[in-house]
Parts: structure tokens; sequence; C-alpha cells
């Protein structure tokens, strides 16, 4: 499944600021939606935006220094007839980029037509790299997994089992030796593009971990992560040898003995 929604308004606000645009046509129609189909069709967010193409109908329209001049250095007739083929186009929304000046016949035309327009002093090329970026993971894949995920060194580590076998426990452990924690229990996975999936963590449950104890505990980033040895104080057991005889402090380092974890003699963290 893939959502097939965003609305002009959307697009603009996400990148007010990173793209410094103004909307200065079309203000009355920030409900414009890329078309359902196009949307269905295209295999990246490469399919959705792009300089100005009279080819490729329904997608964002960038136009940069080359494609203004195109439009506006011809005969009148003839500028008029260029500009007038853009809204054959059904462009959801259309970007002026590279600091150019709004011609006022395009300008006419989308406010004629209701097209939304938004003027950014970025270059074109820069426009088009994060728009495409934003789309392919707004427009991505999506399927939801059962395990943990992991960064492992930088890569994306996929816990996957039966409940009960002790994934969240592994992920805790994992956590206690520097790595990080990006979801347990529900993981969200995009497919960002033909070769690269990526993993996020429901909004609902980020930063938390479930433990052996049905209970859930806090889960920092690698800046505030736990000393080694961390558990969760709620557990009633050790997760290493099963002793019920055990504390809920933290151990300094690997081979601390000043505080101890477990207090079973045949314990590993003895």
């Amino acid at each position: 499944m893939r959502p097939t929604v965003v609305s002009a308004e959307v697009l603009f606000e996400e990148f007010r600021a990173k793209l410094k645009w103004e909307w200065v046509a079309g203000l009355g129609a920030s409900e414009r939606r890329f078309d359902e189909v196009a949307v269905r069709a295209a295999r990246s967010g490469a399919d959705l935006v792009g300089y100005l193409n009279y080819i490729h109908p329904y997608r964002v329209q960038v136009l940069g220094e080359r494609e203004i001049a195109y439009l506006t250095s011809a005969t009148p007739e003839d500028c008029e007839r260029r500009i007038s083929r853009i809204t054959t186009l059904e462009p959801p929304v259309l970007v002026l980029a590279d600091a150019q000046k709004v011609p006022p016949a395009l300008q006419a035309m989308c406010e004629g037509a209701n097209i939304p327009m938004f003027a950014s002093p970025e270059s074109s090329a820069y426009v088009i790299d994060v728009l495409r970026s934003y789309l392919s993971r707004h427009f991505a894949d999506r399927a939801s997994m059962h395990g943990v995920l992991m960064d492992i060194l930088g890569l994306g580590v996929l816990i996957t089992g039966e409940s009960g076998l002790g994934k969240s426990e592994l992920g805790l452990e994992l956590i206690s030796r520097g790595h990080g924690l990006v979801a347990d229990d529900a993981v969200d996975l995009y497919r960002v593009n033909q070769d690269t999936i990526e993993g996020r963590c429901p909004e609902l449950l980020r930063n938390l971990l479930e433990c052996a104890a049905s209970a859930c505990s806090t889960s920092r980033p690698s800046s505030a992560r736990p000393p080694y040895g961390a558990r969760c104080a709620s557990s009633s057991s050790c997760t290493w040898c099963g002793a019920r005889r055990w504390s809920a402090t933290t151990s300094a380092s690997p081979t601390s003995r000043s505080r101890r974890t477990c207090w079973a003699s045949r314990c590993a963290r003895r």
C-alpha cells in the first residue's frame, strides 16, 4: 500500500523554510493534488517532478532560467501558445526556480487555471533533488513487520521471530553495547527506490522498548544510551540465567564488579 495524496498546501509548508519559496499565483488552489493514476504508475519521485516537459503530464513542473527563456523569447503569439500548453499538462504545482521573475502571462495563466505556482531563489537542480527525495518517501510502497530494527554500525538489522523468543532482550543487549534502537515490536518498512528499503518506528512506539515483564522502558538516542548492563527495573528475573535474585542496578563497564545486575552464582553477569 502507498498513499496517493499530497496537496499543494502541504508541499508548500513542508519546504517553506528550506526552499525559501513564496506562493505567487493560484492561492485559491491550495487543495490541488497529484493525479492518483500518475502516483500509482510512478516508479519513484523522479516520475513526479522535473523540468518543464510537454511529454510528461501530471507532475510538478520546474521552470529554471532556460525554461523561462523558452517561454518568453519568441513572438507574442508563440509565447502565449507555449504558456497556454502548460494547462494541458495538468500539473499539481508549478515551481519557478533560479530566482527568476514571474512572467505576467504565466502568472495570469496560473490564476485563470487555478494552478499553484511557487517561486524559489534556489537553483532548479536543487529544488528538483529536494522534491524528488520527499516524494519518493511520501509515496513509497510500505508494509509493517513484527520484529526489532537496530542500527548496528550504520547498518539496519531486522531481528525477527515468534513472540516471546527474546527479540527485545537481544535488542536491549545491543543497546548496552552502544548500538541504536530504531523500532521495537512493530517496524514500518518503506521502499524508497528500486533497491533501497528504509525502516522507521511508528510514532506511538518511538523511544520505547518492550521488556521481558511486558513493561516498556525508554530507549534514548546514542548520545544518552544507558550504561553497560542496564536492565528494566520491572523485570522479575535475569535475562541471562533466569534467576529471580537480581537487582536493577547497572554496571559501569563489562569488567566492573562494583555494581552487579545478577546475584545468582551460575550467571555470567555475576
